[in-house]
């Protein structure tokens, strides 16, 4: 039925709407607004014409939505997005088939009243988040157009830096060269809002050069409206050196008992052999396989 309407009055009809509107082609990008939306974005028409959704709406599920609107997964997908890194949107999208069999996903948004008129619980949240960050036993550290922007006290121990100097240089600089171009491919696509590795083990050179083991977990999270990475980590220094020392002891260990020009045996506690060295072999004259697992006594 609208699609024989007039162009000029299915306009009239989207300015005529109280609620903020905005429509989104196949691709993204942004195709009619309305004059609420233009109130709440602090935009001219010319400025919107460039813009996308996903450029738009600042989350780091952005471009998940989207997707799964223009592929059918979901007919209709409500979320929170930050708009010019202050304003909290509350934005419903709806996917919406044209007579042209085209894809095109319809906006509807308010500003979110959890920043505008709950500032004092966005404040205790963010207090809490500094006492928690400050006195936990792993460095926490996020990061930004490629430079650390936030560091907590236990980020300056293991790094030797100091917040200050750890927030003029990029995030690759501390990570040892074998892991550099790793880590900023995964430093880039969570940068883009993008989901990367989340666990992995990596060294570091500290200032003093001494080289440090860290068990990281990391994540997308978004920084005053921009997508930015979280990264949590633990030192694993010890643990590493005593995984090491264990190893050198155990093939130490293993060099002087198949060394020895006795019998040399382990046994369990119902003395069965679980391990004999080439000498013991020798002097039994069976095969390894005939020997282990059979009782000594």
């Amino acid at each position: 039925m609208f699609e024989k309407l007039d162009s000029s009055f299915l306009k009239c009809l989207l300015q005529k709407q109280k609620n903020a509107l905005l429509l989104f082609d196949a691709q993204g990008k942004l195709k009619a607004w309305n004059n609420s939306a233009l109130e709440i974005i602090g935009l001219q028409n010319k400025e919107l014409e460039n813009l996308t959704f996903t450029g738009l709406f600042v989350t780091p599920n952005s471009e998940k939505v989207l997707s799964s609107l223009l592929k059918g997964k979901r007919n209709s997908i409500c979320f929170e997005a930050v708009l010019n890194a202050e304003k909290s949107l509350k934005v419903d999208c709806e996917s919406i088939k044209a007579p042209s069999s085209q894809t095109f996903v319809l906006c509807t948004f308010h500003p979110s009243s959890s920043r505008e008129t709950d500032f004092g619980k966005i404040t205790e949240v963010e207090n809490w988040f500094n006492v928690l960050a400050e006195t936990a036993p792993m460095a926490i550290l996020i990061y930004q157009n490629n430079k650390w922007i936030y560091a907590n006290s236990m980020a300056e121990k293991i790094s030797g830096y100091t917040k200050k100097e750890l927030q003029s240089m990029n995030f690759w600089e501390l990570v040892k060269s074998d892991y550099r171009q790793f880590v900023k491919e995964t430093g880039a696509k969570r940068q883009k809002g993008e989901k990367s590795t989340e666990c992995y083990e990596l060294e570091i050179i500290n200032k003093a050069g001494k080289t440090k083991w860290l068990y990281l977990t990391s994540d997308t999270t978004v920084y005053k409206g921009k997508p930015a990475g979280i990264v949590v980590a633990m030192d694993i220094t010890t643990q590493k050196e005593i995984e090491k020392a264990l190893r050198e002891s155990e093939e130490k260990f293993h060099k002087y008992f198949e060394m020895a020009q006795v019998i040399n045996l382990v046994l369990d506690k119902k003395g069965n052999v679980k391990l004999i060295n080439k000498k013991g072999i020798n002097l039994l004259g069976y095969e390894k396989k005939e020997i282990i697992g059979k009782n000594w006594f």
